[in-house]
């Protein structure tokens, strides 16, 4: 019975504070018949868990969401704004290299996870008084907060679906498809709730839109004078086809489409994955997400032909559940030794992702970002081609290794 409760307090201490997780017990196999001690957690606790993590983090978003996406409006003066959100995504950066490990091993998943909550929270606050000395210090504080947020979000998620497996008898990856399925889904609201506040307030004083319609599309210079309210902090085929085509006050509108496709894809294919695997879903995202990208290219938008845009927004919706639900699953499953490394570093390169998408909006064609992002969007798609063949080759290894085994007891 000592024995019993001394493991169950050190699994305990990996999520409130302890040490790095004990790699006998995240392995990517089953349960190995010696590590037979029952996971600290019940199964009705795990499953609450999921839900009031996933729940702060919709309302969180909400908030932050909706004032991220009108800083350039609402601070344009000297570029107040998009510089601060240059700012966000540098120090997230330095936040993923250096503090997630750190801060997790020394705090656990759990206060972690309250103490960045609070660096969004300080951000937001320090908004109400909009000037350099108040939003660049803002900026620092949730970028650091940011890279630890995701990190140990990440890795309570898998940890309890780790025990949640060992509870049902389910395999490991199964289960953390279903939790990061149904916590996307959920988080992914916020851009229906915090879209519907800024499509409010748009829509009190519309006007007209801010761009010659023979502009807009594949062709929109992002250098030529389009009015204050046309920048939003969103990607650029919001400023280039629905701002520029329909007007600003629609964005958000375009934005709940995706939103809504976003969630109900990400906790399908949360639930389906079981039963196909990973490699059919990238597949959708690649293929939604180039198709899209392409359309976009030879596209001419027009203000009377209005659900394409919908259409375009609800593809990308589609690809963006796969990316969101499976990339972090993936994560989950190959690095469960190593879980809040492997986060880090995976949200570490989504960073400079958003920092070079900043870099080159002022100074790109539209036509030149969407050649780009095929691009990128196939090179990634080729290097999760090779991750999965090492993945099959180093299962068809260890099966004939255990095989061997087996035998050789026989």
């Amino acid at each position: 019975m000592e024995e019993e409760s001394m493991e169950e307090t050190m699994q305990m201490e990996q999520l409130n504070g302890g040490n790095q997780i004990d790699p006998s017990s995240t392995s990517n196999d089953e349960p190995s018949p010696e590590n037979t001690e029952p996971p600290p957690m019940g199964r009705v606790r795990i499953l609450k868990n999921v839900f009031v993590v996933s729940i702060g983090f919709m309302f969180l978003f909400t908030s932050f969401q909706s004032l991220s996406n009108l800083q350039s409006t609402l601070n344009k003066d000297e570029g107040l704004g998009t510089g601060g959100l240059a700012v966000v995504y540098g120090a997230l950066v330095v936040s993923c290299m250096l503090l997630p490990s750190f801060v997790i091993a020394h705090l656990g998943c759990k206060w972690t996870v309250t103490l960045s909550m609070l660096c969004y929270i300080a951000y937001m606050a320090l908004n109400f008084h909009a000037i350099w000395g108040t939003i660049i210090p803002a900026s620092i504080i949730v970028g650091l907060g940011g890279g630890t947020l995701w990190a140990a979000k990440c890795a309570y998620l898998t940890q309890i679906a780790v025990w949640y497996a060992k509870l049902t008898g389910a395999k490991k990856d199964d289960v953390m498809n279903k939790f990061f399925g149904f916590f996307f889904m959920t988080c992914q609201t916020s851009d229906i709730w915090g879209n519907i506040i800024s499509s409010t307030v748009f829509a009190v004083t519309p006007g007209n839109t801010t761009n010659d319609i023979d502009s807009c599309g594949a062709n929109f210079d992002p250098t030529a004078p389009t009015g204050n309210n046309s920048n939003l902090d969103r990607p650029d085929d919001t400023k280039s086809y629905v701002s520029c085509t329909i007007g600003i006050w629609n964005v958000g509108y375009v934005m709940i489409c995706f939103g809504a496709v976003c969630a109900i894809c990400s906790w399908g294919f949360g639930r389906l994955v079981q039963f196909v695997g990973h490699v059919p879903f990238f597949i959708i995202a690649f293929l939604s997400h180039g198709g899209t990208l392409i359309a976009l290219l030879l596209w001419q938008p027009n203000r009377d032909n209005q659900v394409m845009i919908y259409v375009f927004a609800g593809l990308w919706g589609i690809g963006d559940a796969v990316m969101q639900t499976q990339i972090n699953a993936l994560y989950g499953y190959l690095f469960t030794t190593n879980i809040e490394a492997a986060f880090s570093n995976y949200k570490l390169w989504e960073s400079f992702g958003y920092i070079i998408a900043f870099a080159w909006s002022g100074y790109l064609v539209t036509k030149v970002k969407l050649v780009l992002c095929i691009g990128f969007l196939t090179v990634g798609m080729v290097l999760f081609t090779i991750v999965e063949i090492q993945d099959r080759r180093d299962k068809c290894k260890k099966g004939d290794f255990q095989k061997v085994n087996v035998e050789i007891d026989q």
